[in-house]
């Protein structure tokens, strides 16, 4: 992960070269940017790149190229290894901070969509672990083989 230093001093961080501490200040601060969002995925991960203050500046993912493609990618793996396909639909609208989708903007898959699904490989099993952390506490998923 990539840790601004505030960021990194924000969650504890004192040596962003270590593995274990870099991971935890992440995944804490990804923590972070999912409850001031109201558990809103795509601010949460928006104000995760571009800051929580250009996202309540805007009350929706900042205008900034970066940003997006940022969004747009993250949640595209997100759905590719079994998140919420909703969030990367291209007319999936993000509301204000802890809208829910609505069938409005998170509809139904295609035919096509479905058809496509099923020809798509099946990822691998993941499992949720603990990371033991002195400053944040934090689960992160392993991909087993």
């Amino acid at each position: 992960m990539q840790l601004m230093p505030g960021t990194a001093a924000l969650m504890g961080v004192r040596d962003p070269f270590n593995p274990e501490e870099n991971i935890a200040g992440g995944v804490g601060y990804l923590r972070h940017c999912l409850d001031r969002f109201g558990h809103n995925l795509p601010l949460a991960v928006a104000a995760y790149n571009a800051g929580p203050e250009a996202v309540a500046k805007y009350c929706t993912i900042p205008p900034y190229q970066e940003t997006q493609l940022f969004v747009n990618n993250v949640l595209g793996t997100y759905g590719a290894y079994g998140g919420n396909p909703a969030v990367n639909h291209p007319a999936f609208k993000p509301g204000p901070p802890g809208a829910k989708p609505t069938a409005k903007n998170s509809p139904a898959k295609s035919a096509a969509d479905q058809e496509k699904d099923q020809n798509t490989p099946r990822r691998p099993k993941a499992k949720i672990i603990e990371v033991q952390s002195s400053k944040v506490p934090t689960k992160a998923i392993t991909i087993l083989k």
